[in-house]
């Protein structure tokens, strides 16, 4: 149920609660419609964007604090901001609010635990690649063909799973400072994964160098690219380098991964250069 409407540079977002089934838990959601009062249910249905949020957020970070409405009122794209992880779930997983903040709440790593407790709950792949957007079709002017994705930090790794994992559900994504490599970020990962997996390395399906390295020539990746922070506070433990190594050894040289001088890892970055995202997004979308 939509249980929040807000206006924001002519179109309307929404906040909307929902019972997720490969969660089992309710889920929140937040989605930016391009709509204004005289057009508030135009013909054709809008194309969709998909952000995934990094650790610690929730479904609000990037939908209040990114500078994306007015570009995708603009280029008349809808954005929705799922969650980051389950929530209220304390009942079933006691720990998943009191574990360490790259584990349980706000740090679901967009990928389908393994291990008990977690599985019975943590499954945001499945959420965020089948289930959301299914929903997100049924109940708003959105597209059923028509969609993209995008992601900062841990969703820049959960987007480009996505977009590897099912290349053809998406038309192009785009990505922020990605968690590049998990099963070698101890800072970020280590405590996630083992707790999903069992151990680090058995996380390896849900880490897009493995999945690149793993698949090699025979992968497709639709049309996307890579921004990168050059002064980024966490630049070791994003491990760009093994990403860019991935792409360029496994056929994938035109998918460009650039370095932008200055900026750190947070949304003054991300809010300098996603109107640029959006855009590219857009070109594709209304291809």
């Amino acid at each position: 149920s939509v249980v929040k409407t807000e206006k924001t540079r002519g179109g309307f977002i929404k906040t909307v609660k929902h019972w997720s089934k490969c969660n089992n838990c309710e889920m929140t959601f937040m989605i930016f419609l391009p709509e204004d009062q005289v057009n508030r249910q135009r013909c054709e249905p809008y194309p969709a964007i998909y952000f995934l949020s990094g650790l610690t957020s929730s479904h609000e970070n990037a939908a209040v604090k990114g500078q994306y409405a007015a570009q995708c009122k603009k280029r008349q794209v809808a954005m929705i901001f799922p969650d980051t992880s389950p929530r209220g779930i304390d009942e079933t997983i006691p720990q998943a609010g009191d574990a360490d903040w790259t584990t349980g709440y706000g740090a679901g790593h967009y990928c389908n635990a393994t291990q008990a407790p977690w599985n019975k709950h943590f499954n945001m792949y499945t959420y965020v690649s089948e289930e959301l957007p299914a929903l997100v079709e049924r109940f708003f002017h959105v597209d059923t063909e028509r969609r993209s994705v995008m992601g900062f930090s841990m969703g820049g790794n959960g987007a480009l799973l996505c977009a590897a994992k099912q290349p053809e559900r998406y038309r192009c994504v785009t990505i922020f400072s990605p968690i590049s490599h998990p099963t070698q970020c101890e800072l970020f990962c280590q405590k996630a994964l083992t707790a999903y997996f069992g151990s680090q390395e058995g996380g390896a399906e849900y880490d897009i160098v493995n999945v690149l390295n793993a698949k090699g020539n025979s992968l497709t990746l639709p049309p996307g690219y890579v921004d990168v922070a050059a002064r980024d506070q966490f630049i070791d433990a994003l491990n760009f380098p093994s990403l860019i190594e991935a792409l360029n050894t496994n056929g994938h040289s035109n998918f460009p991964v650039n370095y932008h001088e200055d900026y750190n890892h947070s949304y003054f970055f991300v809010n300098d250069f996603i109107e640029d995202h959006i855009d590219f997004h857009a070109g594709h979308l209304y291809r």
